[in-house]
């Protein structure tokens, strides 16, 4: 169960990233950033547990 959801955003990643390099008319920046956010969430993520830890 814990998987699905990583599966299911994970599934649409490249279908999002195909869209944000054809509007941005093949330059792949948009596609970049998106990556660089999926990637940055998970570190946000455990820097908001630890605060709260300790809180």
């Amino acid at each position: 169960m814990r998987e699905t959801n990583g599966a299911i955003v994970a599934g649409f990643s490249p279908l999002i990233a195909a869209a944000l390099i054809s509007a941005a008319g093949g330059s792949t920046w948009g596609a970049a950033l998106f990556l660089a956010a999926c990637c940055l969430s998970p570190v946000l993520a455990v820097l908001l547990m630890r605060s709260r830890q300790y809180a």
